[in-house]
């Protein structure tokens, strides 16, 4: 049994692009009800908790939430109840301390007992009226016990010398209690293979080779092939019980992690699969769209953006996406229609600015065989440390292979940006800004602003264009941008 704080807040403060948590938890009542004749009853008993409050959580994905509280009687006794039954899932209870006591499940039993004590908890637990609960109480309680000696196997293992024959010995024991903990689970199912337990069970199991496939496997790369395309075998991606349980989101973080190229079209492909059988449920579905959106609209891996133009074009736009509220809805929207003009591979916008002499220069005239467009503002506190670094750079290295900066300054007025150019001594830019005359055109010909057409809202934003002024990188340090001009070049070479 494990045990970790939990923050309790019931009004958890967002960001816009974490749609998931607040789109998804409006259903749930949290207010104590009269007892029901449908809903849930959880009659609860908690040694040494008397007078004490305690909480109800759930699961929802790899996240957390609290459903309710509870103020235990003089002996720690209380009923957590509801009129309409619980979503089916793993919850918990949480004690005062914010520490999660004890995980049950949500099944189709939905009126029963807890008793449980605090002194060996792991031991102490007693569910009445769920025979699930008490299989998953067994198999916790199996689980702590193969563990710890699983845990000092492995550190054994870690202080002998790589070349001695105990290793195999101790990685043979390993193996032993891995398959006594998969047979105890393939129990569980046979016994309901329709309940709770059952699926999470076969959700976690790992794809296995037979001999007669291990002997058809020629190298490494073929066995990766073959675990990644079983790896879901066991997966009903309609089962909208799933998610209310850590173990999908789990499943689905490592298989993106470790069987899916990051690159944006082989992850588009694995999700209009998984996303086509998922719509067969809508909570499902819903957990889904809404994980992905989350996770690619400001994604961490450069280029990702383009799943979420994939996922807003084949899903949002089309109108499967029905959940959003009107602000959500807007900013989506906005935030697409800013990604979509500047993805990686795409030629990036013409810009047609007026430089310290106001004379208009446009971008597409700049020729060179990369040119580094910087948004920056010499009001920035992070602009002024970075454009000196830039420059230095620039000079050592980007120079050399014809690179040219092309910097746009994005607010302050000419006068500042004119004088930090000249104490900077940047004299090798090509350094532009938008007059007031070209705002007012822009506004009037209800042109895209260049913040939308690249993207940036942020100072300072670098992007990289090759001689035909397509993206081929953005959003990056200067020293990732050097790093990624030396790869490129030896590359080509």
């Amino acid at each position: 049994m494990y045990t970790f704080t939990i923050h309790l807040h019931t009004n958890i403060l967002m960001r816009y692009i974490c749609i998931i948590f607040l789109l998804l938890l409006i259903n749930i009542s949290c207010k104590t009800q009269a007892i029901p004749t449908k809903g849930y009853d959880l009659s609860i008993t908690i040694k040494p908790y008397q007078n004490k409050t305690v909480y109800m959580g759930y699961y929802y994905g790899n996240k957390k939430g609290i459903l309710d509280s509870l103020h235990l009687d003089g002996n720690g006794e209380g009923h957590f109840r509801g009129e309409k039954p619980l979503p089916h899932g793993v919850y918990f209870i949480v004690s005062p301390q914010k520490t999660i006591l004890l995980e049950f499940l949500i099944d189709r039993e939905q009126q029963f007992g807890i008793e449980a004590d605090t002194v060996g908890l792991n031991k102490n637990v007693v569910f009445t009226n769920s025979p699930n609960n008490k299989l998953f109480r067994d198999y916790t309680t199996h689980m702590y016990s193969k563990v710890q000696k699983i845990k000092a196997i492995e550190q054994r293992i870690e202080k002998l010398p790589n070349d001695t024959y105990q290793k195999a010995d101790f990685q043979k024991q390993l193996d032993a209690y891995n398959q006594q903990i998969e047979q105890y689970r393939e129990t569980i199912i046979k016994k309901d293979s329709s309940s709770l337990l059952a699926l999470i069970f076969r959700t976690m199991r790992e794809p296995t080779v037979s001999k007669a496939d291990t002997s058809k496997f020629l190298t490494k790369l073929d066995s990766f092939y073959y675990y990644k395309k079983h790896y879901w075998d066991d997966v009903v991606f309609w089962d909208a019980r799933l998610v209310r349980t850590p173990v999908f989101e789990s499943k689905w973080d490592r298989y993106f992690a470790q069987f899916v190229s990051p690159a944006a079209d082989s992850i588009n492909k694995e999700l209009d699969r998984m996303l086509l059988m998922a719509q067969v449920d809508s909570t499902m579905y819903r957990f889904l769209v809404s994980k992905c959106i989350d996770q690619y609209m400001n994604p961490s891996i450069m280029g990702q953006d383009a799943v979420f133009v994939h996922l807003f074009e084949k899903h949002i736009a089309t109108g499967k996406v029905n959940w959003l509220t009107e602000e959500q809805h807007k900013y989506v929207y906005d935030r697409a229609y800013s990604l979509m003009a500047n993805l990686i591979g795409q030629q990036g916008s013409n810009m047609r600015l007026a430089d310290t002499a106001d004379h208009i220069i446009s971008l597409y005239d700049v020729k060179a065989p990369y040119t580094l467009v910087c948004f920056w503002d010499p009001a920035c506190g992070h602009c002024q440390q970075l454009m000196p670094k830039l420059d230095s750079i620039y000079n050592a290295k980007w120079k050399s292979i014809g690179l040219k900066v092309f910097a746009v300054m994005i607010e302050s007025g000419k006068e500042p940006w004119m004088k930090y150019i000249r104490n900077n001594h940047l004299q090798d830019w090509i350094h532009v800004y938008y007059t007031e005359a070209l705002q007012v055109q822009n506004r009037k010909s209800k042109q895209p602003s260049y913040r939308q057409l690249y993207d940036a809202y942020a100072t300072p934003t670098l992007i990289l264009l090759d001689a035909d002024k397509r993206i081929i990188a953005k959003h990056l340090t200067y020293q990732q941008i050097d790093d990624f001009l030396n790869y490129r070049m030896r590359n080509n070479k």
